[in-house]
This record gives structure tokens, sequence and C-alpha cells, in this order.
């Protein structure tokens, strides 16, 4: 079983926003999307959704049983923070390593890199879901 997790952040006017969509042998299983609600998410932009993709999605295949993973990401911080390939410096990045360390111990997790707004359709789901839901949260807030 070949397990496929694409995420993606979006950002403007100071929300972070973060989606995430689960393939299984090609076939698409679930999706998610939320707002970032942490104090730093202004600190980071996008980087925040970005992150927060990232480690709900992992969250999201440990509760579903998966055992292996491959993420599809566009913002390279995602594999580089996990792998110790880049200093966290800050408490998002370092929140977010922990994390990774943590789910890594029990789960084989890959990482792969996909070229943003490049035409791949997965990923160019995700960056609309997570920008669907900047747009609903920006209208919220709009009373």
């Amino acid at each position: 079983m070949k397990v496929a997790v694409y995420v993606d952040g979006s950002y403007r006017d100071g929300v972070a926003t973060w989606a995430f969509a689960v393939f299984v042998d090609g076939v698409f299983k679930a999706h998610h999307s939320g707002v970032c609600q942490d104090r730093d998410s202004k600190a980071h932009h996008n980087v925040a959704g970005e992150i927060m993709a990232a480690g709900q999605a992992v969250y999201h295949c440990d509760k579903v049983g998966y055992t292996e993973i491959t993420i599809h990401y566009d913002y390279e911080g995602i594999e580089m923070w996990a792998t110790n390939k880049w200093k966290a410096n800050k408490f998002l990045t370092k929140w977010y390593k922990m994390l990774m360390k943590r789910y890594m111990e029990d789960m084989i997790i890959h990482f792969i890199h996909v070229k943003a707004h490049s035409g791949d359709a997965n990923n160019n789901m995700v960056d609309e879901l997570a920008r669907n839901e900047l747009e609903t949260e920006l209208k919220r807030r709009q009373g």
C-alpha cells in the first residue's frame, strides 16, 4: 500500500491556513483543512500553514494506522526541519521538528518536493483547499 500525502499552507492579512489530502494507491481517501490558531502564525506567514499541514497530516495518518507515508510538499522546510538538515530556531519550527521526530520513531516518512504551481494536480488541490480555508476565515473575521 502506497500512502501519498500532499500538504500546503496559505497566508494573508495575518491569517495562516493549512490543508492536506491523502491518497492510497493513487485513490483519494481524505482531506482536511483549518486555520492556524497559534500566536506565532503571523511571524511565520505561510510557513505556519505549511508546518501545520504536515503536522496534521502525520497525526491523521497515525490515527488511521498508516505505518509508511510519503509527504509531498512545496516548501522545503517541511523536509529540512524534520530530517535535521535545517536548524530550528523559533518556537514553531522547534515544535514541528520535535513532532516529526516523535512520529518518525513509529512511522516511516518519506519526503518528495513538488514545485509549487507546476501543474501537479494533487498539489494544486491542497493549494486550493488552503486558499479556500483562508478566504472563508477572512470573511468570517470581517463579520
